[in-house]
């Protein structure tokens, strides 16, 4: 999330976030007030920020008629604004980068004994970059098709790209799908401005294991919340793990899929995939989750969710009756310049978004909106409409993008 900082009188600093419509609700008052919210001003000199980005003290104002805002501190770009800006979050929609991003959805979640829990998360989102361009094949280096779908990301697609055979530094796909650039600075990996995570490249006698095998070499990447997470020198994914020791890992497939999940606790998840074309996915495609025993294998009867697509495109999530959850989510595509983006997302508790492209409007998006940006939203709770001006900075709403119900 990209963290915004702000000042209030007789409050303190607050902090908000780089998304229009809490932005609205943070002018107008209620939603965003109180001593409780009050946090030390000096945290702005350590806000978490995207690649590129850095905190940097801006005055910020609301609307004429809203609460008062003074300055505050937000992430703004360090180098190019276009590499950074479409790393914002948004909440769904980033308002400087126009992208849209659906609420990350968890479709298996086991609580672990030790801080281990095993989740299983799925996000969209409609700009290109990111972990939902990974390839199938762990063995390249870059761009492709997620098997979850076309600009879908799952949690455990995180991996490092080592791009040093070609001159260049070290690469990171977290696990929201967020892209970290790590550069070389004396004998350290330096992360991007305003981010803290800690990147080790682990020599061959200290290596790292995942859940079937040990690896000689291998990167770990420390991140802020004191996670650490472990990767072979391949840069594939092997397991993560708190600090008391426990976590996650991975086990593989002999074509390099991720097979399964398995936290200290001795929980399982179990991922099967299309293994041939079918009515509702092609092969590679991710085609359901299953509770598993310690070694992978799916218990009988155990199958949470399936998932279905129209060739690239993510469309359904069917889970079991037998989940505490057991609702479909449904996907429509058909949005921006090749009518290829998300337009649609039904979720199965009712809520339901719907979205609109610069490429689709008949009018707003302003002079500078792209086709493929947002140019309207409509949900239960949120009616807004985007228009784009000269870029100001991730988190700025005004004049980034501005917003009106």
């Amino acid at each position: 999330m990209c963290d915004i900082y702000t000042l209030l009188p007789d409050v303190g600093c607050v902090q908000t976030n780089c998304i229009a419509k809490h932005w609205w609700q943070f002018c107008n008052g209620p939603d965003m007030e109180g001593p409780d919210l009050a946090i030390p001003c000096q945290l702005c000199e350590s806000v978490e920020c995207p690649a590129g980005c850095g905190p940097t003290v801006t005055p910020l104002t609301c609307d004429e008629g809203a609460a008062g805002a003074e300055d505050g501190c937000q992430c703004s770009p360090m180098d190019s604004p276009e590499a950074a800006c479409d790393q914002c979050a948004g909440d769904p929609v980033d308002v400087a980068s126009g992208v849209y991003h659906t609420s990350s959805t968890t479709d298996v979640r086991l609580v672990g004994a030790y801080g281990d829990d095993l989740g299983v998360r799925r996000q969209y989102s409609s700009g290109a970059r990111g972990v939902a361009q990974l390839p199938l094949d762990p063995a390249t280096d870059g761009r492709g098709i997620s098997f979850v779908g076309s600009r879908w990301s799952h949690n455990y697609q995180t991996r490092i790209v080592d791009q040093r055979p070609q001159g260049g530094g070290i690469g990171l796909v977290v696990e929201d799908g967020r892209w970290l650039q790590f550069t070389l600075s004396g004998s350290m990996w330096s992360p991007p401005p305003g981010n803290s995570a800690v990147l080790e490249v682990l020599g061959a006698n200290a290596g790292v294991s995942d859940c079937d095998m040990a690896y000689p070499g291998g990167f770990k990447v420390t991140l802020r919340d004191g996670r650490a997470f472990f990767y072979n020198a391949s840069g594939r994914f092997a397991r993560w793990q708190n600090a008391v020791g426990k976590g996650v890992c991975a086990g593989y497939d002999a074509a390099g899929r991720l097979k399964y999940l398995r936290n200290d606790s001795r929980q399982a998840v179990a991922f099967e995939y299309y293994l041939a074309p079918e009515q509702h996915g092609q092969a590679g495609e991710l085609k359901a989750l299953h509770l598993a025993d310690t070694s992978g294998n799916p218990k009988p009867g155990k199958r949470v969710v399936t998932y279905e697509y129209d060739a690239t495109q993510l469309t359904a999530a069917r889970r079991e009756a037998w989940v505490a959850t057991g609702e479909d989510d449904s996907y429509q595509y058909g949005g921006g310049s090749n009518q290829d983006l998300l337009t649609r997302v039904a979720r199965g508790e009712g809520a339901t978004e719907k979205v609109t492209y610069c490429a689709q409007a008949t009018a707003g998006c302003g002079a500078t909106g792209s086709p493929d940006q947002v140019q309207a939203l409509r949900s239960a709770t949120a009616a807004l409409t985007f228009e784009y001006g000269s870029w100001s900075g991730c988190g700025a709403v005004m004049p980034a993008g501005t917003t009106s119900a």
